[in-house]
């Protein structure tokens, strides 16, 4: 069977959003969030082969070396 991945990130306009709240709204929304994948993730188990981790800091790999950079994941 094939393996797919989903990926959800943001945008630097949501981060900007996200910048002005109060840590009670951003702690509040957290919680929900959590909430709602978890409940998400339950309902699609049989479906779920690997519920994944986040991402780590993105590097670049070329010829030059490794450097980190920057991208929206």
């Amino acid at each position: 069977m094939k393996k797919f991945i989903a990926i959800y990130y943001g945008n630097p306009a949501a981060l900007e959003q996200w910048a002005k709240l109060t840590e009670v709204a951003k702690a509040d929304r957290q919680k929900e969030g959590v909430k709602t994948w978890m409940n998400w993730a339950e309902k699609n188990s049989k479906l779920i082969k690997d519920v994944g981790n986040p991402l780590g800091k993105t590097k670049r790999v070329d010829p030059k070396g490794i450097s980190d950079t920057k991208n929206q994941l």
